[in-house]
């Protein structure tokens, strides 16, 4: 079936200096349906980074403070993703319990309340979840 509307749930870290998993499996995504030629629309994706996937949505200098270390590796990705019409979304308060303040998020994603209420309303919506663990 084609369009659709899917979302990445995604709570696991990555591991140091690689790409998150949900944000390469949403990329996989896009690129099935410009790369692969696949008929109908492509259907609107997002990605809820929370928990241990934090990380993945922090500036570089917030990134290197993290249990992760380093500059952030996803930030092209999650650039490209956007430029794509991907939602990339990071539960707020996963930042704030992680130290963070939502400064520390990088442009163009986006802040939800908390991943609790993300998981709630969006199959409320008609979106399908693929969970990321």
């Amino acid at each position: 079936q084609s369009g659709g509307k899917i979302y990445f749930d995604t709570t696991a870290a990555a591991p140091a200096g690689k790409p998150s998993r949900g944000l390469e499996s949403a990329a996989r995504l896009v690129n099935l349906h410009a790369l692969e030629g696949l008929s109908g629309p492509r259907p609107r994706i997002a990605v809820i980074l929370h928990f241990n996937a934090t990380a993945a949505a922090l500036k570089d200098e917030a990134h290197e403070k993290s249990p992760a270390g380093g500059s952030n590796p996803n930030r092209e990705l999650v650039e490209k993703l956007i430029a794509n019409g991907v939602e990339v979304w990071v539960c707020g308060q996963s930042v704030i319990r992680g130290g963070n303040p939502l400064s520390d998020v990088l442009p163009g994603i986006r802040i939800a309340q908390s991943a609790m209420t993300f998981n709630i309303n969006r199959p409320a919506d008609g979106w399908t979840a693929i969970g990321v663990y």
